[in-house]
Formats: C-alpha cells, sequence, structure tokens
C-alpha cells in the first residue's frame, strides 16, 4: 500500500512540474470535456485557507463551492463514468503571481493536492 501512495504521490508531483512547462492550454484540447473548465480562464483564485479547508474524498463541486469557482483542466485520463477516471484541475493562486494548486479527482472524488506559493 506504501509503495502505491509512493507511485500515486510521484504521478502528481511529475504532472504538477510538467503542467508548468505546458505550452498548450487543456481546453484547446478536443478529447477534454469541458463540463467542468471555467468559462473564463482565471475567474476563481484560490487562497491558502480556502486549500486547507478541501479534503480527500470531497466532489468537484463540493471544492468549487469553497473556492468560489471551477478551475482549469490540466491533465485528464480515461473516460467519464469510469471508476478510474482522472482529472487534474489548476487554480491559480492569491498573492504571489506565480502561486497556484492543483487538484487530482478520481472517479469524482478529491484524490490528492498541491499547492505552491498560496497565501
Amino acid at each position: 500500500m506504501k509503495r502505491w501512495l509512493s507511485a500515486l504521490l510521484s504521478v502528481v508531483i511529475i504532472s504538477t512540474v510538467l503542467s508548468g512547462c505546458a505550452s498548450r492550454d487543456a481546453s484547446d484540447d478536443p478529447s477534454v470535456d469541458g463540463s467542468h473548465t471555467s468559462a473564463v480562464e482565471g475567474d476563481a483564485t484560490i487562497t491558502k485557507e480556502e486549500y486547507e479547508r478541501l479534503e480527500n474524498g470531497m466532489s468537484y463541486q463540493e471544492v468549487v463551492q469553497i473556492i468560489g469557482g471551477e478551475g482549469t483542466v490540466i491533465s485528464q485520463t480515461g473516460s467519464q463514468g469510469e471508476d478510474f477516471y482522472t482529472t487534474m484541475y489548476q487554480w491559480p493562486g492569491e498573492g504571489d503571481k506565480m502561486s497556484s494548486a492543483n487538484i487530482l479527482f478520481q472517479a469524482d472524488k478529491l484524490l490528492s493536492k498541491s499547492e505552491y506559493g498560496l497565501q
């Protein structure tokens, strides 16, 4: 079990790092479902306090209610409705220009989260 969690954490960290290097937006990708993407990118930001309120097992809609807006899809695997359908969203942080939070959902449940520079 610890190996599985270590492997998953490694994937999340690598995905987070690579998402910062991506040159194209996931909203331009026709394979990304769009039902959870923001109509206007950056219309919602996340604070450290909001980030700390997020707990594993929360649904995407519960997270959106806490943050106050939808995130941008930065990674997606599987097909909606499958047990292992996984989506990573990103929200820009308040304060520092480079701050952000990446939140990973599997089957619409918060699986892991990471942040950089939130205030």
